[in-house]
């Protein structure tokens, strides 16, 4: 934990070696939060999460006002606006379905949750690892 510690401060300098590292470091440790939070919105879609997950999530082409616009036809979800950006964009109800709307159709669309985990962990390494041919 102290060599992260430090290798952090030390980055933190505009003269540093490392940002490099430093980038790449934090693109790809945002990947697992990601992964997580996008089964539990697939859970909870597919109703195998607890209730008061699934009652966060809507999708666009279920609210009237919404029906005619084109994100109804692509099964996307509302994300709810949040007041604070520092606490309220990291709700389940806004971060939720602000992942899920990024997902590829191909993802989004598997038909079980074993099938939607390797289509999704195949799009995080290849989004991490661009370079690397599979």
């Amino acid at each position: 934990m102290q060599f992260a510690e430090r290798f952090f401060a030390r980055c933190s300098e505009p003269n540093c070696t490392y940002h490099g590292a430093l980038r790449n470091y934090i693109v790809f440790n945002d990947k697992p939060i990601t992964f997580k939070l996008a089964v539990i919105v697939y859970r909870a879609l597919h109703g195998t999460a607890p209730s008061y997950l699934s009652e966060q999530l809507r999708y666009i082409a279920d609210m009237p006002a919404r029906t005619r616009l084109r994100s109804s036809s692509i099964r996307l979800l509302d994300v709810c606006p949040s007041r604070r950006v520092t606490v309220g964009d990291r709700s389940f109800a806004t971060a939720g379905p602000r992942i899920w709307n990024t997902l590829p159709r191909d993802v989004t669309s598997a038909t079980s949750l074993l099938s939607f985990r390797q289509k999704l962990k195949t799009r995080l390494f290849r989004q991490s690892y661009p370079d690397i041919v599979v």
